[in-house]
């Protein structure tokens, strides 16, 4: 029984996420402890686990959108966050914050599931349309004419002005 790429991009998608959120949470929790108990290996793992954290997120934008990964990993690091100050430390939070915390988190479900505006007036329900498929677009196909489209759209990146547009720029005012 073979995975669609599909299921195979989310899976991978959700798999990235988790291990973001683990390493954060457990760089959260190291965080908190040094900042108790001031032991240098304490500081030492936090460090090593946003060094992971860095790797993770880089490699995993070969394969996921940056606004999927991101958010995606927000929502599940700010649950375990809220569930380990309640176990580990005992801090409780009054019900109105229960129900921000609440509708924050469908808000921002809805962010990384809804529609994207490519497909907001197709769409019926979640997208995972920023999942990258792997496979770059056949020459010539009606994908590949698309990708290129859509790059010579992109805003360029603009850098210092050179010397000749100087006259033109407006002068600056000192303080």
């Amino acid at each position: 029984m073979g995975m669609t790429s599909a299921t195979g991009g989310l899976l991978t998608a959700l798999g990235l996420i988790v291990v973001l959120a683990g390493l954060d949470l457990l760089s959260a929790l190291f965080a908190k402890e040094w900042s108790v108990h001031k032991s240098w290996w304490l500081l030492a793992a936090g460090l090593l686990c946003t060094i992971v954290i860095y790797v993770v997120f880089a490699l995993g934008l070969k394969v996921v959108e940056m606004s999927t990964l991101a958010f995606g990993w927000i929502i599940v690091v700010e649950s375990g966050i809220v569930i380990a100050e309640r176990v580990r430390y005992g801090q409780s939070l009054p019900v109105g914050k229960w129900f921000a915390i609440a509708g924050l988190m469908i808000l921002q479900g809805y962010l990384l599931l809804g529609p994207s505006s490519a497909d907001a007036s197709t769409s019926t329900g979640p997208s995972w349309s920023m999942v990258k498929t792997l496979a770059p677009p056949e020459a010539g196909s009606a994908a590949a004419i698309e990708a290129a489209s859509d790059a010579s759209h992109s805003m360029p990146i603009v850098g210092p002005l050179p010397d000749s547009h100087a006259a033109h720029a407006p002068a600056s005012r000192a303080c």
